[in-house]
Order: structure tokens, then sequence, then C-alpha cells
């Protein structure tokens, strides 16, 4: 499943449980089976926009906000794996170049 599915449902996670709801109280509020709400915290399913707005209605935080959790979230993980690329690219040890022979 996508990186961004799983990120999406780490802050739904976040927020629920700041909220102290259960998942079973807050998936009905929100008007999903409580099964479907799991999958969406777990990042298993890839949600429409149509639920998310639900989600986000559940929670009491405009749509925007929501999103802009995750792609901030989604940022710093892309900015990680970056200087991680960089890190290991530095400590790698040249590689002599060939030395070409005239003939």
């Amino acid at each position: 499943m996508a990186k961004i599915a799983k990120i999406f449902g780490a802050v739904v996670r976040q927020h629920r449980e700041k909220q102290d709801h259960s998942q079973e109280a807050f998936a009905a509020l929100a008007g999903v089976h409580r099964t479907y709400m799991s999958s969406i915290e777990l990042g298993k399913v890839e949600i429409s926009i149509t639920i998310a707005d639900k989600v986000a209605e559940a929670l009491g935080i405009p749509l925007s906000r929501l999103f802009k959790e995750v792609e901030k979230q989604v940022k710093a993980e892309q900015d990680k794996a970056l200087a991680k690329k960089a890190e290991t690219s530095s400590a790698e040890p040249s590689k002599p170049t060939p030395k070409k022979t005239s003939k």
C-alpha cells in the first residue's frame, strides 16, 4: 500500500487518541465500520475524498488541515530518506578510476 496511506492513517490515529475516542466510537462518529477505520489507521486502504472528509469532520478539523499534516510528514520522511541516501553515498569509498593504456 502507498506510504501516504500509512501516514494518513497515523495522523488520523494521533488525532483520535488525542481526543480520547475509542476506535469503535470514532468509526461510528465518522459513519464507517470499525474494521474499515482500523484499515484506514493502519494504512491498508486508500480512501476516497468523501471518506477523508467524513474522518476530518468526525475529528472536528478541516480536511485541509488533515492533508497539511499528512503532507508535512510525507515531506519529513522524504527528507530523511534523502539524507540517509546522501550519508550512505558519502560513506562509500570512492572507486579508483581505471588507467587508460595507450597502444
